[in-house]
């Protein structure tokens, strides 16, 4: 990423797909390649997994700015954008909408 330093996790932290350092903290995306038969069992998995990477990389001392959960096509289910915001996770599927990295 232009500008921020790509984040590096110890072995003991979570295995988490990207992330990286801005000066609000760590950007985190989980990403999933979905579907018509697996899209809601990918959800939920890469929903839960960035929810713990997040806590885990929180009770280690690290600020978190962003979770993003990155799918390979929009959800049918028209219920997970606002699901993900729930939960503080920005859920996207276009390339175009992750420009934005502050």
């Amino acid at each position: 990423m232009a500008g921020h330093d790509i984040f590096q996790p110890e072995q003991r932290n979570p295995d988490i797909d990207l992330a990286w350092c801005t000066e609000m903290g760590l950007v985190l995306v989980e990403v999933k390649s979905t579907t018509q038969r697996n899209e809601v069992d990918q959800l939920r998995r890469g929903l839960s997994q960035l929810l713990e990477y997040a806590f885990l990389l929180q009770a280690a001392g690290h600020i978190i700015a962003r979770k993003v959960l990155y799918v390979s096509s929009q959800p049918v289910p028209e219920h997970w954008p606002e699901l993900s915001a729930t939960q503080g996770c920005e859920l996207m599927w276009d390339p175009t909408t992750i420009v934005d990295v502050r």
